[in-house]
């Protein structure tokens, strides 16, 4: 188990180098669109047809090739995923056909579409199915001026088998990075778990609003921007911060998620913000104003015993 846990780590970071060197110097000769297809609800025994189009951005051609990879839940909170070999035992690496178009040649310049069509068999297990389409390298075209793909592109496909699915999250846990309970000054990033105990994915999306001490809405930071799966059994960190605007009081924060399918959930934060400076100031101000006072009405007590 260690050693398919690494190999998938090693393909992982294989792929992810290769993404990246795709993103650097010459390598942004091959574009693809879109990079996600998370949208895909095909029931057993039907198919579903979804287009793609890859784009040579290169002065020369490029022969490339469709590679396909199994997708699994990283072990981190933060959205990542390990890619594996596809093998006999996968599910959706294996449902997808290209229609031929495994393998081609794109001039400078060109653009093609092809046809991801994802059918999926009898029997099929309901809920997530997930994998990876990466095209990369497939040596050099004959009797052109041609090179290379340096690396791989992928999209990250996500298909969801009706039947007996299961959606459920919930909010794991909610509170600022650190769990302090005072602060002294903005920034303050708050920490939102999400936790998915069911057996296809959702995208969370929803606020965190800042109230103060009188229940007023301060302001109100986006959760999820990014638009992240959570994927079955995963908890994924999602987090936000507060940035601008002065804070003194208490506030509580109020984390409100909506989960599609999987339900809606919320959770409070309650803390302080005190900045030390300004309570020095003001009880030095405090200080002296009594001081003042209490000199003004000596002055006016030594007066009226002289009269």
């Amino acid at each position: 188990m260690l050693v398919n846990m690494l190999q998938r780590i090693l393909i992982g970071i294989g792929v992810l180098l290769s993404v990246f060197l795709l993103t650097a110097g010459t390598a942004n000769a091959l574009k693809i669109q879109p990079l996600l297809i998370d949208d895909l609800n095909v029931k057993p025994g039907s198919s579903s047809i979804t287009k793609i189009k890859l784009t040579n951005d290169e002065s020369a051609s490029l022969k490339v090739k469709a590679n396909f990879y199994d997708v699994e839940p990283g072990s981190d909170e933060g959205g990542s995923v390990l890619y594996s070999n596809r093998s006999q035992d996968s599910t959706l690496s294996n449902w997808i056909n290209l229609n031929g178009l495994d393998e081609f040649v794109l001039e400078p310049g060109q653009s093609k579409e092809v046809k991801l069509i994802v059918s999926v068999p009898v029997g099929a297990s309901p809920g997530g199915h997930y994998a990876l389409l990466s095209w990369g390298a497939a040596g050099v075209a004959p009797g052109k001026n041609s090179v290379g793909v340096s690396g791989e592109v992928g999209t990250n496909i996500a298909l969801n088998v009706p039947g007996n699915v299961t959606e459920k999250g919930d909010i794991i846990s909610f509170g600022t990075i650190d769990k302090a309970s005072k602060y002294e000054r903005l920034p303050i990033e708050f920490s939102l778990r999400v936790g998915n105990s069911g057996n296809r994915h959702f995208k969370p999306k929803g606020v965190v609003s800042i109230q103060d001490m009188f229940g007023r809405s301060v302001t109100t930071l986006n959760v999820n921007d990014s638009s992240r799966n959570v994927l079955p059994k995963t908890i994924q960190e999602f987090k936000a911060q507060w940035n601008d605007g002065f804070a003194f009081g208490k506030y509580t924060a109020v984390a409100s998620i909506a989960m599609g399918g999987a339900g809606s959930a919320s959770a409070n934060y309650e803390f302080w913000v005190l900045p030390t400076g300004l309570l020095v100031l003001w009880l030095v101000i405090a200080v002296v104003v009594v001081i003042i006072l209490a000199m003004l009405i000596k002055n006016m007590m030594s007066s009226m015993k002289k009269q």
